[in-house]
């Protein structure tokens, strides 16, 4: 089956050396595994095995001078003795644990059971950390790419980012603690505009026994909230929160893909959705990530520029998109709406009137925004938009 996949890039202003990264357009074929269907859908035709090559014509992309994220001055430089290291210290991972994400005695609970130590944290980090655009969005100066320590204040402070932000910042506090850890790249469908390269998470080994790995992707809008064993050979154990059903599959030997069960394939014209039929239900994927790739910090940086050239493209920062939860409420905020959902599933969907409805939405919601912030946010969204 053909998926069609391209990769867009951008500017990160970041210190000392400097060439050019091109963008790159491909075709990445993916074999599905037997036993396992997949259908395509574009539009109101099924059609198996082929996705839509839309993207592809919604612009032309050009090539973008940027600076590298990487301490050397060359393009073969970026040994491991060259590489950046997140700006994080162990008395900072412990002030985080403690006083942002309220987990108490922490090297307690780490020394008494690290499985359990990992899933506690990846709850409180979802639970208290937003995935938004406004760590892009909320400087006076206009859309610009945060320094590590922006970042890492962003993270301390509980307001979150995107996954470059959340997920560096996680697999920084985990190295703290003394977990052995590597990032790997993916790829998002959740636009049906299909990026290679935009995503980023974090794999920990060793946790269960010598050799286990497990998937931590706390860096995205959705609801998982449990470490992954990666041991799995075609479909992963499948997880439910608020009466949402996710599941990973293995697609070929270091692709996964991250699946959230849906009623039934959509038929919305121009969308092109890849779908698995599994277990009598339908699953739409939603990340692709390479397990097999690892990417160091200097990778994770340079993703932040191709975020912030593809808005040129799909306007992510046309709108404000800030997802995270307020005591029991999930709640949603983009193209001018406010989603809120229960801890049972019951869904209340609020039409944002103008910025300041927006205004009062983001204080209730997400109290750790300061009023200029959310004002210089919405004055970058205005100035995008004309």
């Amino acid at each position: 089956m053909q998926l069609v996949v391209s990769s867009v890039c951008s500017k990160y202003s970041c210190a000392r050396s400097s060439s050019h990264i091109f963008v790159r357009e491909i075709l990445s074929c993916i074999s599905l595994r037997r036993g396992l269907k997949s259908l395509c859908f574009h539009g109101n035709k099924h059609l198996p095995g082929l996705v839509s090559s839309d993207v592809l014509k919604k612009g032309s992309i050009q090539p973008t001078t940027i600076q590298r994220c990487c301490m050397s001055s060359s393009d073969e430089g970026c040994s491991e003795s060259n590489l950046l290291s997140y700006p994080l210290t162990r008395g900072e991972t412990v002030s985080y644990l403690q006083t942002t994400l309220d987990i108490q005695n922490p090297e307690k609970l780490l020394s008494r059971d690290r499985a359990e130590f990992l899933q506690r944290l990846i709850q409180q980090v979802k639970q208290k950390t937003p995935f938004t655009s406004m760590t892009f969005l909320s400087s006076q100066e206009g859309p610009h790419l945060p320094s590590l320590s922006q970042c890492k204040d962003a993270m301390m402070l509980a307001q979150g980012g995107n996954c470059m932000v959340i997920n560096t910042f996680v697999k920084a506090v985990l190295e703290n603690l003394g977990f052995k850890t590597h990032q790997i790249p993916g790829s998002a469908y959740r636009w049906r505009d299909p990026l290679r390269d935009h995503h980023l998470a974090v794999v920990v080994r060793d946790l269960t026994q010598t050799g286990s790995t497990h998937l931590v992707d706390i860096g995205n809008q959705f609801h998982l909230c449990a470490p992954v064993s990666l041991d799995f050979r075609r479909a992963s154990s499948t997880y439910k929160n608020r009466n949402i059903l996710y599941k990973y599959f293995q697609v070929s030997n270091g692709i996964i893909q991250f699946c959230q069960e849906i009623q039934q394939p959509g038929t919305k014209p121009g969308n092109s959705q890849l779908i698995y039929y599994e277990d009598d239900k339908w699953w739409e994927v939603l990340i692709t990530l390479r397990t097999m790739e690892e990417k160091n910090l200097s990778d994770a940086l340079k993703l932040n520029i191709d975020v912030l050239e593809a808005q040129k493209v799909t306007g992510v920062f046309n709108d404000l998109l800030l997802v995270g939860y307020y005591k029991d409420l999930w709640v949603n905020m983009k193209l001018k709406k406010c989603m809120t959902m229960t801890s049972d599933g019951r869904v209340e969907i609020t039409k944002i009137a103008d910025n300041d409805h927006l205004t009062e939405m983001v204080l209730k919601y997400f109290p750790q925004f300061s009023l200029e912030q959310i004002r210089n946010t919405i004055n970058n969204i205005d100035n995008s938009s004309t």
